[in-house]
Formats: structure tokens, C-alpha cells, sequence
């Protein structure tokens, strides 16, 4: 734990009900020296926190590959019109090549007990969506890496697609406009919305956990909300700092 930051949840136990997991948000990417989000360094520095696990983004190329980016564009190249070997002529900003979703998953089937958060970024059309799910649960599949996978998106229809392909998938929803009763009743496992969402709705938290639901939020880079939702009994917080907050 960080001594610069006062965790007074960790001293007065009838304040918190629980104290949160922590998962590094697209790897631990501060840490030294720094390295490009979203790259397997990034990702191979989360595992050695001791941290629950880390989250990543995938996308999928013109030529179907699935490539762990955020955003839709690399420099001038549009991800979903662009064919993989050409992304990946163009280094992350520290230097590190783009990876395929098989390079992280590989990375972590090394450590069974750390979790991999996939965030699928949707593609446009409804074909598209449909057939990103099924190439990531075929190399899920391929890596053998199933217990350790959670899947979130903002999109409602792939976290759908996954509880339709199976019930054992845990699928959390991003985009913070369902109540706990809506995803429960839309068989989703859990919510995992912007913390602003959260701190509007104070209930939302204990109404999830009390109909089963799993409960995240993004990104927790500040002392004090951490403490409002630990209060609340948040299971997960997503972090751009994971070393300050891992006790």
C-alpha cells in the first residue's frame, strides 16, 4: 500500500463491508519505466502486483484478426479498415508492437490465478459484433484460458451474444444506462459503470449485489471515491494506478 495515501477503510472495519479487488486498467502502463497501455509489457507488469487481474481492449481488423487497441484509429489508420500487418508496422509510443489477442491471453495462462478483463470495442454492424464474439471465445478456447476470463463491452448485444453462446461466461455491462433490476432480468452478471454513474445512483450497488449481480467501476484514480464505493461495498475497482491501491 502506498504510505502517501490514507486508507482509513483499512482500520475501521464497520465503515467498509468490504475492501474492493483491484484490476489495472489496460495493464499497469505508470509503472518504471513507463510502457505504452495496452501492451504486453504493460500487461506482464500488471501480473506482478498481486492484483486480481488486469483489463484490455480488443478490436477487430479488416482482414478479422483481434488486436488489443483502444481506439478506432492508430495515427491515419482506421483499425477496422486496415489489415493487421499494416497496424502493426506502426509502434505503440513506447516503441512496443500492437499484439494479438492470442499474445495476451498466452501471457496469461502463465498466471492461472490473474484474471483477464476483455473489453470488446463493437464493431458497427450487427454481423461484425456477432462474429467478434465467436473468435474470441474460439481463442479463449484455443488458450484454454476460460475460468480466467471476464467480458465487458458498452455494447448490449455482445454482452448478450456471450450469455447466449453459454451461461458460464461472466459478462459485465459498461454503459451505466440499466438499473441492477434491468441487467438481472437481461441475464447480465454484472454492472461495471463510470464511477459518476455510481455516486448518482448510491443504491445501485446494494441492489446489484443483492439480486447476484457483480459490481466494477472505471476509472478509480482517486483516494476518496475509492473509499465512497469501498463504503458502498463495491467488489472491483478498475484503476490507472493498481501499485497505489493494492494493499
Amino acid at each position: 500500500m502506498h504510505n502517501s495515501l490514507s486508507y482509513v477503510w483499512l482500520i475501521n472495519k464497520n465503515i467498509m463491508q468490504s475492501i474492493p479487488k483491484i484490476i489495472a486498467h489496460r495493464g499497469f502502463f505508470n509503472s518504471q519505466p513507463p510502457c505504452s497501455e495496452n501492451s504486453i509489457e504493460a500487461f506482464t507488469q500488471a501480473q506482478k502486483l498481486g492484483i486480481f487481474g488486469s483489463e484490455f481492449d480488443i478490436r477487430l481488423t479488416q482482414d478479422k484478426e483481434l488486436i488489443v487497441f483502444h481506439d478506432a484509429f492508430h495515427q491515419n489508420l482506421n483499425i477496422s479498415k486496415s489489415k493487421v500487418e499494416d497496424i502493426q508496422k506502426i509502434p505503440l509510443p513506447k516503441g512496443e508492437k500492437i499484439p494479438l489477442l492470442e499474445e495476451f491471453l498466452a501471457q496469461g495462462k502463465t498466471q492461472p490465478d490473474f484474471k483477464l478483463i476483455i473489453e470488446l470495442k463493437p464493431p458497427t454492424s450487427l454481423h461484425s459484433k456477432k462474429l467478434m464474439v465467436k473468435k474470441v471465445l474460439e481463442k479463449i478456447q484455443e488458450i484454454q484460458c476460460e475460468e480466467q476470463v471476464i467480458f465487458i463491452s458498452f455494447s448490449l448485444h455482445i454482452c448478450q451474444e456471450f450469455k447466449q453462446h453459454s451461461q458460464n461466461h461472466l459478462v459485465q455491462y459498461l454503459n451505466g444506462d440499466k438499473n441492477p433490476k434491468q441487467l438481472h432480468d437481461l441475464n447480465i452478471d454484472g454492472m461495471n459503470y463510470h464511477y459518476s454513474t455510481l455516486l448518482q445512483n448510491p443504491t445501485w450497488i446494494t441492489e446489484a449485489k443483492e439480486l447476484g449481480l457483480q459490481t466494477n467501476s472505471w476509472t478509480i484514480n482517486d483516494n476518496k471515491i475509492f473509499e465512497q464505493l469501498a463504503a458502498q461495498g463495491i467488489d472491483f475497482i478498475t484503476t490507472d494506478t493498481p501499485h497505489l491501491f493494492n494493499s
